[in-house]
Order: structure tokens, then C-alpha cells, then sequence
């Protein structure tokens, strides 16, 4: 009986596939690395062995950006992991600035490295439309959420 339906879920996959250069993705979320400074009860990255983390690379998004199926992009999430401990974050938003003028830029981060994110939104004073999405877990319970005594305290 599964056998039956094999050509038809073929043509299906092969008409979406067709129609695939009629959508228009406006929404992109971009996890930019493994790295992290806490240890989040919510997530394992933390668990990973240094050499089992892994961050994508520049020039891979450089690509990424260029593929024409993105051309209509208005939001990109930049997540992780941590993004402010990528030593070229700057210049990874420059570049999705330089494709995506218009485009609303969103950093997610835990918020503990407040002199690099001082530091960056300093350099991207010229830019318009990045946002930055802190996550404030509760007075009470963020330091237990997240694995590191002080944490909350680091988010003042």
C-alpha cells in the first residue's frame, strides 16, 4: 500500500521544489556559534566539548546572503549561543547591512558581556533598525536558570 503513494509524494516534492524560486522569506534566523558564557538549564551547548563547538564561518554567511530565495529578507535573528563573543560580529552585521539596507537586525544574547555590546552598538551608532533581545529570566531564579551566580546582577 506505501508502495502506491511513492510516485505521487515524488511529483508533490518536485512541484514544491519548482515553485520553491515563488517564495518570498522575509524572516531568517542565523545561529552564528556554539560558544556560550553560561550555563543555561534550558540549553546544552555548554555541555559541548570545546572541539565539538562550532561557529559559522564568515564567509559562509557571506554566501548565505547572496542566495536569491533570501533576496526579500526584512528580519534576521543573529542567535547562539553567545553572539557578543564572536570577535567579528561588527563585521557580520555590516555585511548583512551592506545586502539588506533596510532590514531590522535582532542580537539575541544573555546580556552578561555588557562592555563588548556597549562597545558595538558604539561602532553601529550609523546603522538603524539593530535591536537587541536580552533574556531576563526572573530576579529570583535567573542566577539558577542560567548556572552562573551573579548573572542577574551583570544584566543591570
Amino acid at each position: 500500500m506505501m508502495d502506491s503513494f511513492g510516485p505521487c509524494l515524488r511529483a508533490y516534492k518536485n512541484i514544491f521544489l519548482r515553485n520553491l524560486r515563488l517564495l518570498r522569506i522575509s524572516s531568517l534566523i542565523l545561529v552564528l556559534t556554539d560558544r556560550c558564557n553560561l550555563k543555561c538549564a534550558m540549553c546544552d551547548i555548554w555541555e559541548k566539548e570545546a572541539q565539538d563547538r562550532r561557529e559559522i564561518d564568515f564567509n559562509k554567511i557571506k554566501q548565505l546572503f547572496r542566495i536569491k530565495a533570501l533576496k526579500y529578507l526584512k528580519h534576521i535573528s543573529l542567535t547562539g549561543g553567545e553572539p557578543f563573543l564572536r570577535d567579528d560580529l561588527l563585521k557580520i552585521v555590516s555585511q548583512i547591512k551592506g545586502f539588506y539596507p533596510r532590514s531590522s537586525i535582532t542580537i539575541s544574547s544573555n546580556g552578561t558581556l555588557t562592555g563588548q555590546i556597549i562597545k558595538f552598538f558604539e561602532k553601529t551608532g550609523d546603522y538603524a533598525g539593530i535591536n537587541l533581545e536580552l533574556s531576563i529570566l526572573g530576579i529570583n531564579t535567573h542566577d539558577d536558570i542560567t548556572g552562573v551566580n551573579g548573572s542577574f546582577r551583570q544584566l543591570e
